[in-house]
């Protein structure tokens, strides 16, 4: 039966303490768990935290029935605060040492049986937490890492305000694009035939904001990509978009260098050790590390040898240079190995590395008398001790090689350089290491051989390139004021400073082959808008879930949004995307071809 409570609470828990023994209070909240003792029963209640509450026969009349209540339902208990048996401590709980003896209790909402139990939730299989994930967030866990998201939110809120910066919401419903990932589209009732489409980012909108003389903007921004299924990405997103007027690389570096500094330690104390902020060059990111998004914990680093091997005839090696291709290396010091790499770790290594598109990884292990390796024979010795030489490597050490295209040979190293410090523990726990990545390529070749961006079109050549970016000429070579924000090797955030001249933003369109009809049609708009005044200005977009991710130390964004969708995009909880009413369809315009199996 409903209940036909108005008053639920006097009390929190977080407001109850031993300081508060002899008090009558009237609190609500969760069966967290329910201990039957023949004539006293013990409830944890929970809500901000855990109280034990004691129910004795001899003061409830309906002992017998509460008795029943199932765990997660809803109840409402009055009472009197009172010392625990010192036997009954609770060391663990904030409120061990106490308990409310209940006086009345009256069950709110009773619970159906739990698909699982919430202390384990994290033990049960994904597909089920998220059918019930107003289950799953009952876990201390999940209301941890919401309150902490919250938390480095109003954080950022916070020091920006301080700083005059003024939020403002950017439109979700707006044009599409043919530049960057897939857009969700959205027909139009009112004008068929034409479409919406939801922002892959404010890209377009804030640089108008400084356009429009807002020098200062920020937002806590939704953002949407139709992307192919991917267990780490999401359709839907959370960013912190940023864009400043009158500035250069180094100030937006150096305010969100603090900004970093700041909101990290306000939410969670001492937890992390921030250790001093790097900065490194793209190239040097590429050639140590093979990633633009490099993890700097540990030491292990990759080395081009392919002028030492391009004499060689061994096959593996010699193939890949000939098809423009490179050979690269990684040593493992024996003074890393607490215990040798073994074959069977050596095969997991290889089949990562196939994984990641090269055809196999090879490798020489240096002993005190020889080098073993079953491509010594192919390779040759000299080229084998010349590799040795350069390498530096000593008896006990291991060198791993990748012969491919550039793009293979770096993500395959990378991913096994990662694998080998989880098998060698390199990684120092509780530690962030964050990195700064300038000097990236302004353009990078498609599959077809053409010229696209690498970040976005909008970014500012490097001074001492903008010579040859409006002559359109040495695209390869050309560098943007582009920078990356890299946390324990993952991305968490990206900016640049932004073309606010229409010639030069007009030239960096001519180098990806656009004519000038194209160019009208793609951003006539914004080089209108830049031809009255618009300022020098630069920005920088956080992506917040992987950040919540990489501080809450768990493995998938999945984890650390409220509402999450599969790695398909598929939300099971409220059964979306979902077919809709031909009626439905008919108002918008939509004929669909899709035929239902």
């Amino acid at each position: 039966m409903p209940t036909t409570q108005t008053i639920y609470r006097t009390h929190r828990i977080q407001e109850i303490s031993e300081h508060t023994q002899g008090l009558s209070i009237t609190i609500s909240g969760w069966v967290s768990s329910i201990r039957d003792h023949g004539e006293l029963i013990f409830i944890d209640l929970r809500e901000s935290e855990i109280l034990q509450i004691r129910l004795n026969r001899d003061h409830l009349a309906d002992f017998d029935q509460l008795a029943k209540i199932k765990p997660e339902s809803t109840i409402q208990v009055s009472g009197i605060i009172i010392k625990r048996e010192s036997d009954d401590y609770n060391s663990s709980l904030r409120t061990g040492t106490i308990e409310l003896d209940a006086t009345e209790i009256i069950i709110l909402n009773m619970s159906k049986t739990l698909p699982f139990e919430i202390k384990k939730a994290h033990k049960t299989k994904e597909s089920l937490r998220m059918k019930y994930k107003f289950l799953e967030m009952r876990s201390d866990s999940v209301q941890k890492t919401l309150l902490h998201r919250h938390k480095i939110i109003k954080s950022i809120r916070d020091s920006l305000d301080d700083q005059d910066f003024i939020e403002v919401e950017t439109p979700v419903l707006t044009a599409g694009s043919e530049e960057g990932s897939r857009e969700f589209i959205i027909p139009s009732r009112q004008h068929p035939g034409e479409f919406y489409t939801l922002p892959q980012a404010p890209q377009q909108f804030k640089q108008m904001l400084m356009t429009g003389g807002i020098e200062k903007y920020f937002q806590i921004a939704k953002c949407f990509r139709d992307e192919d299924s991917r267990g780490d990405r999401q359709p839907e997103f959370t960013q912190l978009d940023m864009e400043l007027a009158f500035v250069s690389m180094q100030d937006i570096i150096d305010l969100n260098t603090k900004l970093f500094q700041k909101i990290i330690p306000a939410v969670y104390t001492s937890k992390w050790k921030i250790k001093p902020f790097q900065t490194i060059t793209y190239k040097t990111a590429m050639d140590k590390y093979g990633t633009d998004k490099p993890d700097i914990r540990f030491d292990l680093f990759l080395e081009d040898i392919t002028d030492i091997v391009r004499k060689t005839e061994f096959e593996v090696f010699k193939k890949p240079i000939q098809d423009g291709g490179i050979v690269k290396c990684i040593k493992v010091s024996h003074n890393l190995q607490t215990k040798k790499i073994s074959k069977g770790q050596i095969e997991k290594l290889t089949l990562l590395a196939q994984s990641h598109g090269l055809g196999g990884l090879a490798y020489i292990i240096v002993k005190e008398d020889e080098l073993q390796s079953p491509i010594i024979k192919y390779l040759g010795e000299s080229v084998s001790q010349e590799i040795i030489k350069f390498t530096q490597a000593q008896p006990g050490d291991i060198v791993f090689f990748s012969a491919a295209h550039p793009k293979i040979a770096n993500a395959a190293l990378d991913a096994v350089r990662r694998k080998l410090a989880d098998m060698l523990d390199l990684i120092p726990k509780k530690e962030l290491h964050p990195l700064w990545v300038i000097d990236f390529p302004q353009f990078e070749r498609t599959d077809d051989g053409s010229w696209t961006f690498s970040h976005n079109p909008f970014s500012l050549p490097k001074p001492e390139y903008l010579k040859q970016h409006m002559k359109i000429t040495d695209t390869a070579e050309i560098l943007a004021q582009q920078y990356d924000l890299v946390l324990n090797g993952h991305e968490i955030a990206g900016g640049s400073i932004r073309s606010h001249s229409p010639d030069v933003l007009t030239a960096t369109y001519k180098h990806m082959g656009y004519s000038d009809e194209q160019i009208q049609k793609s951003i006539g708009h914004m080089l209108e808008a830049f031809s009255y005044g618009a300022p020098p200005h630069g920005g920088i977009a956080w992506g917040i879930d992987r950040l919540m991710m990489i501080l809450e130390e768990k493995e998938s964004i999945r984890d650390v949004i409220a509402f999450p969708k599969t790695g398909s995009g598929q939300d099971i909880l409220f059964q979306s995307p979902s077919p809709l009413s031909e009626q439905k369809l008919h108002e918008a315009n939509i004929r669909t071809t899709f035929l239902q199996k």
